[in-house]
């Protein structure tokens, strides 16, 4: 069964599929074979997409431990440095909070410094071993977002990165987010580059979710931070910008555009969108090409991700006339 005739349902599958499961296990373990084995492939294919996604996935479960015996035994291992960069960055994010700038306490802050140079140093070493990777690149961009005074590197990152592939869409993805109005930038820098970045995107690929992010943050700062309802509501009638994202969407939807399990990230955000303007056609589309997985950061825009998740999972379902499955 293909995705785009695969049933909707309510967050039953997990992100990444059986691969992932089985990686986390193999990870508790202590055992990174089976990860060396994913990275190794990803980076002879060039799958740079799937190869970021698999590591923001699995770096909450490596441990520090085998991997450090394993670095000790091969210093210069690019994909051991890229995990030993990887799982300090979680440690920072972990660290930091996930607060934006202006609400994080001095504590946080102090404890992310601590995290962040050998986060850095390391993702710096693994860039000098694997020179055509760009996945370290985006790691690097996000561990210095919270930290003014790197932004100008977090810029000279961000260029090397789409140097190298210049439709690497996690790159796009955390510049657009760094730009944003609510990370010290504007609405009108994030959604220029947003709409630059959709602009170029090659047939098949996921780019054109670029725009739904940009468009999701503004909405986001009227509603969670200016606490102004009414200029949110307002920009989810806007007329231009519901005509915008359709298009870009039945664009993205068109052959030979077939979803990936990375995909779920980016079609979340667009089914967050069609949820919040009512859009169950295109919701449901979204939605179905997801598989029943559940990417909870798409949904966090405006609180309460998981009850944001199941409402639109019952919007969509009852375009189709099949409210039964909705599991609460």
């Amino acid at each position: 069964m293909s995705a785009s005739q695969a049933p909707l349902s309510p967050a039953t599958q997990e992100l990444g599929g059986a691969e992932a499961a089985q990686l986390k296990q193999q990870l508790q373990r202590g055992d990174l074979s089976g990860l060396r084995r994913l990275l190794a492939h990803t980076n002879e294919q060039r799958d740079w997409q799937d190869r970021y996604f698999m590591l923001d996935l699995l770096a909450p479960f490596i441990l520090s431990p085998s991997l450090e015996t394993a670095l000790a035994s091969e210093p210069n291992a690019a994909d051991l440095m890229l995990l030993r960069g990887v799982l300090y960055f979680d440690l920072l994010s972990k660290a930091r909070g996930v607060k934006t700038a202006d609400k994080v306490t001095e504590q946080q802050v102090q404890s992310a410094a601590q995290h962040i140079k050998t986060t850095v140093a390391d993702l710096r070493r693994a860039m000098q071993l694997n020179p055509q990777d760009p996945t370290p690149y985006v790691f690097t961009m996000r561990s210095l977002q919270v930290f003014s005074e790197h932004q100008q590197y977090a810029q000279e990152t961000y260029q090397k990165a789409v140097q190298l592939v210049p439709d690497f869409l996690p790159a796009h993805w955390a510049r657009i987010n760094s730009r944003s109005e609510k990370w010290g930038g504007s609405h009108a820098e994030s959604l220029q580059l947003a709409r630059s970045v959709a602009a170029a995107a090659k047939p098949g690929s996921d780019t054109p979710a670029c725009l739904f992010y940009a468009h999701l943050l503004v909405w986001q700062f009227a509603k969670a931070f200016d606490k102004n309802e009414k200029r949110a509501a307002t920009y989810l009638k806007d007329r231009a910008i519901q005509q915008e994202l359709t298009t870009a969407f039945d664009r993205w939807m068109q052959p030979p555009y077939q979803p990936r399990r990375s995909s779920v990230l980016y079609l979340q955000h667009a089914a967050h969108w069609f949820y919040r303007v009512e859009d169950r056609e295109r919701l449901a589309r979204a939605l179905t090409h997801c598989n029943g997985a559940f990417f909870s950061s798409a949904w966090s825009f405006g609180g309460g991700a998981r009850q944001a998740y199941a409402e639109a999972v019952a919007l969509a379902a009852k375009k189709k006339g099949i409210l039964g499955w909705l599991k609460s």
